[in-house]
């Protein structure tokens, strides 16, 4: 589909099946908003300013790699595999969260809130709030997450964050148990001997 400056699209009809609709929008167009009545995969490479995604199942973000934000409320998984630019990002999914590594580096603060486990990799964001049940894992390979906001929901939950060196402060929510997995080395020499 050819979007133009502010183009928004309704699915209404499609994509309610296991076969996800493929949207792929060209152009240069500065906001693109898609709501699928089922699984989706978008491809907006060159939306500049906004890419706001809302299905009722799944939905895969394989390219929002210029877009300066990313909004996406899912029923089913999120899976993004480029939203390099975004600096706003905000996902909230019934399932799981899965950001292929390297694919959100510019965001400042993210928000990622799913029903089951999450999986990220970071670069400019020194705070990041995530909610999950299982696990959440979160990287960041240029050590500049420094604090971040875990809600466990539902069960018992893994955080991981031995790929995330830098993490300083964590503060967790939630009513059930959770472990926290961290590098007791990179403690000791990133973070002043303490994790708060």
């Amino acid at each position: 589909l050819a979007a133009d400056s502010t183009s928004t699209f309704d699915l209404k009809a499609v994509g309610a099946d296991v076969a996800p609709v493929k949207m792929t929008a060209t152009g240069a167009a500065d906001n693109l908003t898609v709501t699928a009545a089922g699984y989706v995969d978008v491809t907006a490479g060159a939306v500049t300013d906004l890419v706001k995604v809302t299905s009722v199942k799944d939905a895969t973000i394989t390219d929002a790699g210029d877009a300066k934000a990313l909004i996406v409320d899912a029923g089913g998984d999120v899976s993004i595999a480029d939203a390099n630019q975004a600096t706003v990002v905000r996902v909230t999914s019934a399932g799981d969260i899965a950001v292929t590594a390297d694919k959100l580096d510019a965001a400042l603060a993210p928000t990622l809130n799913a029903a089951g486990t999450v999986s990220v990799d970071l670069k400019a964001a020194p705070v990041a709030t995530v909610s999950g049940a299982k696990t959440i894992t979160v990287s960041d390979d240029d050590v500049t997450l420094k604090t971040l906001n875990a809600t466990v929901k539902t069960e018992a939950t893994a955080i991981d964050l031995l790929g995330a060196k830098g993490v300083a402060t964590l503060k967790v929510s939630g009513d059930q148990n959770y472990t926290v997995e961290v590098d007791g080395s990179e403690v000791d020499s990133r973070t002043g001997d303490k994790l708060t």
